[in-house]
C-alpha cells in the first residue's frame, strides 16, 4: 500500500512538471478531468462509471466544435506525424504526459489524459516541425473525433482519451522552450 502511494505520487509529480508550467495552475483540460474523476472516482473498477465518463468526454468534445480551442491552453504537444494530401499537409500532435492527479477520501487517483490535435498547414510550417521539440497549439475547432484513427497516442489502460481535435486552417503552432 505504501509502495503504491509512492509510485502514484512520483507519477503525479512527473506529470505536473511535464504537462504544464509548474509556476501556474493546471491546464484547463486537466482541471476539467480532475472534476470528472472526482465525480467518478470508481471509473477504473465500474463499467457504468466509465461509460458516464465517456459520455461526458463526448459532450465536451462536441461542445468544442466551432469554438476556440481553449482546452488546449497550457498543454504541451509533441509533433508525431505528417500526411500529404494533394496540395496540403495534415500534421498530428499528441499531448505529452498530461494527467489528472487528485485525492479522494483515502485514495490517490492518478489518471493519464490522452488528447490529440490534427491540423492543416503549409509546407513551410510543416518543414519546421520537429518530433523532438514541444509545441503549444491553438486555433478554432473544426471537428472532434473520439477515435485515434492514425494510432498516434500510446495509451495505457485507465487513461481518459479526450479524442482528436481537428482544427481549422488557422491553427497556430508555437515552439516551446525546453524549460517550459
Amino acid at each position: 500500500m505504501i509502495m503504491r502511494k509512492i509510485i502514484l505520487l512520483a507519477l503525479a509529480l512527473a506529470s505536473l512538471t511535464s504537462c504544464v508550467d509548474t509556476t501556474t495552475e493546471k491546464a484547463p483540460v486537466e482541471q476539467w478531468v480532475d472534476g470528472l474523476v472526482s465525480q467518478y472516482p470508481n471509473l477504473q473498477s465500474n463499467n457504468l462509471a466509465m461509460a458516464s465518463v465517456k459520455d461526458s468526454v463526448a459532450a465536451y468534445g462536441n461542445r468544442a466544435v466551432g469554438r476556440s480551442a481553449d482546452l488546449l491552453d497550457g498543454v504541451r504537444f509533441k509533433f508525431v506525424k505528417m500526411i500529404e494530401n494533394k496540395d496540403s499537409l495534415a500534421v498530428f500532435f499528441d499531448a505529452t504526459r498530461c494527467s489528472s492527479a487528485i485525492y479522494v477520501g483515502d485514495n490517490d487517483i492518478y489518471t493519464g489524459i490522452k488528447i490529440r490535435v490534427l491540423g492543416k498547414v503549409d509546407k513551410q510550417t510543416a518543414s519546421k516541425l520537429d518530433g523532438n521539440k514541444l509545441y503549444a497549439i491553438s486555433g478554432q475547432v473544426h471537428a472532434w473525433d473520439d477515435a485515434d484513427r492514425f494510432c498516434i497516442s500510446h495509451s495505457m489502460v485507465g487513461d481518459i482519451d479526450l479524442g482528436t481535435f481537428i482544427l481549422n486552417s488557422d491553427i497556430e503552432i508555437q515552439e516551446l522552450d525546453t524549460d517550459q
